[in-house]
């Protein structure tokens, strides 16, 4: 458990937490990205520590400054090449591979890098075609899905059935299970933003405390902004950081 999530249960507690520790993400990084120096791009250790390290500079780019996490950007965006290369091995762990690159090439496509290469239709298809996927990745796959409008492909890991009902005709709970859910209803059925919008402040409210408890990740809050902002509003892709920084500030 990292120490951001051992103390701060709020997104104000976040942000104090930032300020007493402004290095935290940055070193944080530098550790995972020194353990994949040598490692082959899905096999090894490599997807745990690229998953650390989409991690890390996911909460450096929210919470911490922007230019540093770009240039850490930088340094780790040829292994997102890497992996959507990459031949996909048997076996539950490289997933984490996948969403690791998934989470940093999409942090690069939301305004962090210019001209990024868009590699997630490749690393989106390995995802997909993992031949059992893994109980701990099935959550952080289904965001990563819906992140990218594919309803579809994300239904089979949903925690229960949405049953038929339209979103704007479900009175969504508040767990996170409820909200996950619910982000599917409304991309499924391709609701505007004034449905969605609930929910997503819902989420937004609610995030910290999953986060603490351990049961989300900084990539699957990525991926549920991207889903709100870029799939179900339908805003560039490009201002997706800039929007979101200022959304939780």
């Amino acid at each position: 458990m990292t120490s951001d999530q051992d103390i701060a249960t709020t997104w104000l507690a976040l942000q104090e937490h930032v300020r007493q520790n402004d290095g935290s993400a940055t070193n944080s990084f530098l550790y995972s990205f020194g353990k994949l120096d040598g490692e082959p791009a899905i096999g090894g250790a490599a997807p745990q520590y690229l998953w650390a390290a989409s991690e890390a500079l996911t909460r450096g780019a929210l919470l911490h400054r922007t230019d540093t996490t770009s240039a850490l950007l930088a340094m780790v965006q040829p292994r997102v090449g890497d992996v959507a290369t990459a031949t996909q091995d048997a076996g539950a762990k490289p997933v984490q591979a996948f969403l690791g690159a998934l989470a940093i090439h999409d942090l690069a496509k939301g305004g962090l890098t210019d001209g990024a290469s868009d590699e997630s239709p490749v690393i989106i298809e390995q995802l997909t075609k993992m031949a059992a996927m893994p109980p701990f990745a099935r959550r952080p796959s289904t965001w990563a899905l819906l992140a990218h409008g594919l309803a579809a492909a994300a239904k089979p890991f949903l925690p229960f059935d949405p049953g038929p009902k339209a979103a704007q005709d479900v009175e969504f709970g508040a767990y996170d299970e409820d909200l996950l859910v619910q982000f599917y209803r409304c991309i499924r059925d391709d609701v505007g933003a004034e449905v969605a919008r609930p929910m997503w402040e819902a989420w937004k409210a609610l995030f910290p405390s999953i986060l603490a408890s351990e049961n989300s990740s900084w990539p699957e809050f990525l991926w549920s902004a991207r889903a709100f902002h870029t799939v179900i509003c339908k805003q560039p892709e490009s201002d997706l950081i800039g929007w979101l920084r200022e959304d939780i500030a």
